[in-house]
């Protein structure tokens, strides 16, 4: 083995893409070394920097990372549907064994897809015009016999299978110098265009907008280099006309990596759709896995969290061997490693995409450490938060069941979860919503969700949880004393309860809620609580809008339970 003489370092450059591209460039390289003995002299190495490569040569390491980069691009750039596998359209001609075959078509995966068009693709070929006699004979036979066609509108027949990924000049010693618009550094440069980032525009579309537009920045090999191996470490998934692209940040480029093999591209929350390329996350229905249904932005960051906490804790409490331990097993290197999340949600239109949302989550260890106390305070029920997730589902439009505006309720009340604020309020308006929509739907897991997340985020603050309980003993009190004054005379008597509980909802003051409430109990002959008599509503820190939230939820599903089938559950 030669001894590794030539070093060689990818710096951080403090911009989540690019940075994004470091790990990619790692674990490919990682698995380029591993699977070419040729190359067992090259290490590479991670700190908190960047990465280094260590190699006999600069030759050696110029042809290793050029394996890598064409690794990647049979990965995301060259890849073929099931569909096309099965077709074999492209007709090809070998010159080695002078033999003519059927080769599937290729397209890039989505992400490469936004800014690869088919003027990108290239291959060694030629037109059908400029063959030979004998050899436009044997095509035309192979055409008639296999009812195919030749590559492109020129015709052409190919001696290699075509492809589309952005050929990189590394280590290019020829070229005029330019500062680079990303790492500061002098090196030959090229102007910055969509393939090196997403938001970057080609200088056509910039002049298009402003004519008086100066010359473009300036990107150097090396961070366009980069920019290709974020592809590996993103997290992606289409839905609809909508992609989305999470990808992890750190400032730590050593701990990005390792946190890359918990939740990013090495975790087994990564699945990739072979078929059809469309997502590599959420692919398929596992039980008590979420991403394969969110639709919507922060379902998908919730759906993102709520996986891998479960693969997390499955391999935490192989190795746990207390309490203590499976907590900081499943929160710790969240705390020691602050993480940034980004999220953009891009929808494709025409020749071109629109950006619809851009997302910086930087609370990565909050919602681990409340995914954890939400396990051990339900750990009876392991699939609650998946309960809850579908309970949040509201079909606004049913004959549209992917209807987007089904999803709506749930991206709003799971943002609101991701943002530390409280959803009462909300969860209070979807239950009546869902109600309408729905024939008595069960609710009862959004309201212990309920009230355990407002305990968690308003600790020392608002209601306490002797408050709250009195809030929803009321409730529940009003249901069970009309169903008992409806025993023995109909269903509808029992039904007027509903009538009373809109028009409790529909109270503004305390005062209006109290008389409303002193109708109640004449009607149903209610035994009101000492505490409410006694003023609760006046304490320090009980919100009304918040009792009557409570009070309302609890009683709206003991009327649920009550009026739902028996078989249904």
């Amino acid at each position: 083995m030669q001894e590794a003489t030539y070093e060689y370092t990818f710096s951080m450059r403090h911009h989540w893409w690019f940075d994004a591209g470091l790990v990619g460039l790692y674990y490919i390289a990682t698995k380029v070394k591993d699977r070419n003995p040729i190359y067992g002299s090259i290490k590479c190495l991670a700190d908190a920097q960047g990465i280094t490569f260590h190699a006999p040569s600069k030759e050696i390491l110029k042809e290793f990372l050029d394996c890598c980069y064409g690794e990647l691009a049979d990965r995301y750039w060259n890849v073929s549907t099931k569909k096309q596998r099965e077709a074999n359209e492209l007709v090809i001609y070998y010159k080695e064994t002078d033999n003519l075959d059927m080769i599937p078509r290729r397209n890039p995966t989505p992400i490469p897809g936004l800014f690869t068009k088919g003027s990108s693709f290239r291959a060694d070929a030629q037109e059908y015009d400029k063959l030979s006699a004998d050899m436009q004979k044997r095509v035309d036979a192979f055409l008639k016999e296999h009812r195919k066609t030749l590559w492109g509108n020129k015709n052409r027949l190919l001696y290699e299978p075509p492809v589309c990924h952005p050929q990189i000049a590394l280590f290019p010693a020829r070229g005029k110098k330019n500062i680079c618009c990303i790492c500061g550094q002098e090196s030959v440069c090229s102007d910055v265009a969509q393939p090196s980032f997403l938001l970057f525009a080609s200088p056509t579309a910039t002049l298009s907008f402003n004519s008086e537009g100066k010359k473009p920045d300036k990107i150097c090999w090396e961070c366009q280099f980069l920019s290709k191996f974020a592809v590996e470490s993103a997290h992606y998934k289409s839905v609809d006309d909508n992609l989305y692209i999470l990808q992890m940040v750190a400032l730590h480029a050593k701990k990005l990596i390792d946190s890359h093999a918990v939740l990013g591209s090495q975790s087994a929350v990564r699945q990739l759709d072979t078929d059809n390329y469309l997502s590599n996350i959420g692919t398929q229905k596992v039980d008590n896995r979420l991403l394969y249904y969110a639709r919507l932005p922060y379902e998908l960051l919730w759906a993102f969290f709520h996986d891998t906490y479960g693969l997390l804790r499955v391999e935490a409490e192989t190795r746990a061997k207390s309490m203590d331990e499976l907590t900081m097993f499943c929160t710790k290197p969240f705390i020691e490693t602050p993480l940034q999340l980004i999220l953009l949600m891009v929808s494709s239109k025409g020749q071109t995409f629109m950006l619809k949302e851009i997302i910086a989550y930087t609370e990565t260890a909050y919602i681990f450490r409340l995914l954890h106390s939400f396990r051990e305070e339900f750990s009876a029920d392991h699939k609650f938060l998946y309960k809850v997730f579908q309970d949040l589902y509201l079909p606004v439009k049913k004959d549209k069941p992917f209807d987007l505006n089904n999803y709506l309720w749930r991206n709003r009340i799971l943002q609101r979860v991701l943002q530390k604020k409280s959803i009462l309020q909300d969860v209070e308006q979807l239950a009546f919503r869902k109600s309408l929509q729905q024939s008595f739907p069960y609710i009862g897991n959004l309201l212990e969700f309920t009230r355990y997340y407002q305990f968690i985020i308003k600790e020392g603050m608002g209601m306490t949880k002797e408050q709250v309980e009195v809030a929803v003993n009321l409730g529940r009190q009003i249901v069970f004393s009309a169903r008992e004054a409806a025993k023995g005379v109909s269903d509808s008597n029992f039904d007027r309860v509903k009538g009373d509980l809109f028009a409790l909802r529909k109270t503004r003051t305390v005062t209006d809620f109290l008389e409303q409430l002193n109708r109640i109990q004449f009607r149903y002959n209610i035994t009101i609580s000492n505490q409410i008599l006694g003023g609760i509503l006046e304490e320090p820190g009980v919100s009304f809008a918040d009792f009557k939230s409570y009070c309302l939820l609890a009683a709206l599903n003991a009327y649920n339970n009550f009026k739902r089938p028996k078989d249904i559950k």
